[in-house]
């Protein structure tokens, strides 16, 4: 008997049900509410990238590594400072964790979440618009497009 060791095989990645049933990220309800928000206020400057210089609207997804919320905290200011207008945030709540005792006044994970974010930024922005699903177990799509979204308008 002769063995031979493949070197490379080429493989499709699976996918979960939900994932390939999804035609288009657009389809998400979260998407779907962020196109609305962008056309609602005629956005037409907006950007996604962390570096980016300064927009009208900039955009803030955390969706492809796990970051305390002290990282969360960083990251949001970091971004919310370039934006002149409006800053989206969008976290999907399975990748953030808390490395300090924090003082919990409701046991609802989404509420404290979006307060916390939204402490982060409040001598800045307002928060106009939130979405939460408490329900979302992670296949509502969380892991292509976070369900905790989070629109705000900066200070006039």
């Amino acid at each position: 008997m002769t063995l031979k060791f493949i070197q490379w095989m080429p493989f499709t990645t699976c996918k979960h049900p939900f994932l390939a049933a999804l035609k288009d990220k657009n389809s998400l309800p979260q998407c779907q509410q962020l196109n609305a928000f962008i056309e609602k206020h005629h956005i037409t400057d907006i950007n996604f990238q962390p570096d980016c210089t300064h927009h009208d609207m900039i955009g803030l997804v955390v969706n492809e590594q796990y970051c305390s919320l002290s990282e969360l905290a960083a990251f949001i200011i970091a971004a919310s400072d370039r934006a002149q207008r409006f800053f989206y945030l969008a976290v999907n709540k399975f990748f953030v964790y808390s490395t300090e005792d924090l003082t919990v006044t409701t046991s609802d994970y989404d509420a404290r979440l979006i307060k916390y974010c939204q402490d982060v930024v409040n001598d800045s922005f307002i928060l106009l618009d939130y979405t939460a699903r408490p329900d979302d177990n992670g296949l509502l799509g969380n892991f292509i497009h976070p369900v905790t979204t989070m629109f705000f308008k900066r200070n006039d």
